[in-house]
């Protein structure tokens, strides 16, 4: 992991989780850890969720929680079923000692949301815009809302049952380009407060992230409100990401 200590004159932090537990990059989860999963949420049921809920649930090892508003999406689903919004199910039911992973299945950037509602109301997260230069720095940028983006490696349409193995993309063959999760974190620190989630692969296609990296988040954007300072905020695995750019407003 790489970790900068904030100074008061304006130094930047980067914190990348996962990676600090020793886990690079690349390569389906260790089956042993994908095993010890005891509980799973996933947070949409549309497409990816249910392919998410068929794949984890197979041998009923583990207990899966699917969250979805649309009552359709969830019916004949094996798990417990929440028809909820899923940022809102996540701020009232996660703990901050739980050991549940995360499989986000939404069109954006789960973590950021979950973020900016459990800092209200003492704080408002709002969205930086996008320059321009920064975008055209960032690989095959895709802008979503304001202070959002869309990032990959591919110019393609990728596999949906992508592996992703170490070292090599699976549709060309040849070294990715970069690791996108260390080049945000990289990035993302000479400009910004940033931290980055590491998505795992959990199945071919598939992705999660324990929880307690949520509140690991939480905790550090919590103890950087002193500093008035810009944030960003990425959720990535090797080949993709998504970023939002944002600052706290007292309310």
């Amino acid at each position: 992991m790489e970790h900068q200590t904030p100074e008061r004159g304006g130094r930047k932090k980067t914190r990348l989780l996962q990676e600090r537990d020793g886990q690079g990059p690349g390569g389906i989860l260790e089956k042993e850890k994908i095993i010890s999963m005891k509980r799973v949420w996933i947070i949409g049921a549309g497409k990816f969720g249910r392919r998410a809920a068929l794949s984890l649930g197979r041998g009923g090892k583990r207990a899966l929680i699917i969250v979805d508003k649309d009552k359709e999406k969830i019916e004949g689903l094996n798990g417990v079923t929440m028809i909820q919004d899923g940022v809102d199910c996540l701020v009232e039911n996660l703990h901050k000692d739980t050991k549940d992973w995360i499989v986000p299945a939404v069109p954006f950037q789960l973590v950021y949301e979950w973020i900016r509602r459990k800092l209200t109301p003492a704080f408002s997260a709002v969205p930086v815009e996008i320059e321009p230069a920064w975008q055209a720095a960032l690989p095959n940028c895709i802008l979503g809302g304001r202070g959002q983006a869309f990032v990959s490696n591919a110019d393609f349409l990728c596999p949906e049952d992508c592996p992703e193995p170490k070292g090599y993309c699976t549709y060309t063959g040849l070294p990715r380009p970069r690791i996108m999760y260390r080049f945000l974190a990289e990035w993302g620190r000479r400009r910004f407060e940033t931290m980055v989630i590491q998505s795992r692969q959990l199945a071919p296609g598939m992705g999660g992230f324990p929880a307690k990296d949520m509140f690991a988040v939480l905790d550090h954007i919590r103890a950087c409100q002193d500093l008035h300072r810009q944030f960003m905020l990425a959720t990535a695995c090797s080949c993709h990401g998504v970023i939002n750019l944002f600052e706290l407003i007292a309310s």
